[in-house]
């Protein structure tokens, strides 16, 4: 209580309803906080039945294979550019012969060759 110049008086606040939302709000959170914890635990049970466990080490055990398996792709490659090659030679050899016949398209008694 205070006095001021004969004059006393109190001041007294009424907390209970700010204390009540307090305690409700702490129910939820604990409340909330239990459920997040129970949906943690059965992802976490999902994830670890559900997913199957994959074993790499055969790219480990097997790696001639998988050197076997770069080394015919690129005799493949090899081949491929080999053929690439041989048939732009047949092309000028074939170029070649078909002006080679021409030559003789004007002879008299001769036709024309026509070759593509």
């Amino acid at each position: 209580m205070n006095t001021n110049d004969g004059l006393s008086y109190a001041a007294r606040v009424d907390t209970s309803e700010y204390d009540a939302a307090l305690d409700h709000m702490a129910e939820k959170v604990s409340g909330v906080t239990s459920q997040i914890e129970q949906e943690s635990a059965r992802i976490q049970q999902l994830i670890s039945s559900s997913i199957p466990e994959v074993d790499l080490k055969f790219l480990h055990d097997d790696t001639p294979t998988l050197n076997a398996i770069g080394e015919a792709y690129a005799h493949i490659a090899r081949v491929i550019r080999e053929n690439n090659e041989a048939v732009v030679e047949l092309q000028d050899a074939y170029r070649h012969v078909t002006d080679e016949a021409n030559k003789y398209a004007n002879v008299p008694g001769r036709g024309e060759y026509v070759c593509s």
